[in-house]
């Protein structure tokens, strides 16, 4: 019937890592500095079977992150874990100020394509605050 007659596609049963974002940005006032940012990156594995993982910051960037939690280590099928980064005494001019984490991969008859999460802080002058009421029904 028409059950059989529908295309089938296969699930991927490789390993695969993705992230939970591909950029991380943070607006900064430059009068309220030095300021420490602190941030997490969910790593998971979209497929069903292991993967090896390595999470590295590019060095000498503008922005560089330490990293803690899950810097490195194996997720099984479906697993996630969270890396941590830290900026602290940040403290710049104004500018826009850029850093990455790249995070190489690598599971049983899947290819290493690194994730890569941008880093940008924006140092600006005059922010303005915005409050909203709280809305009621």
């Amino acid at each position: 019937g028409a059950l059989a007659a529908m295309p089938k596609n296969k699930a991927s049963l490789l390993g695969q890592l993705r992230a939970g974002t591909s950029l991380l940005s943070l607006l900064v006032d430059v009068d309220e500095q030095p300021i420490t940012w602190t941030s997490s990156i969910a790593l998971f594995n979209a497929g069903w079977q292991s993967l090896v993982y390595t999470a590295t910051v590019e060095s000498s960037a503008e922005v560089e992150p330490a990293m803690s939690g899950a810097t490195a280590g194996l997720l099984s099928a479906t697993q996630e874990s969270l890396l941590h980064l830290s900026v602290p005494g940040f403290s710049r001019t104004l500018g826009t100020y850029t850093g990455t984490v790249s995070v190489d991969w690598y599971a049983a008859g899947a290819g290493n394509n690194p994730r890569i999460i941008r880093l940008q802080m924006i140092v600006i002058s005059d922010v303005s605050r915005i409050f909203l009421p709280l809305l009621t029904r």
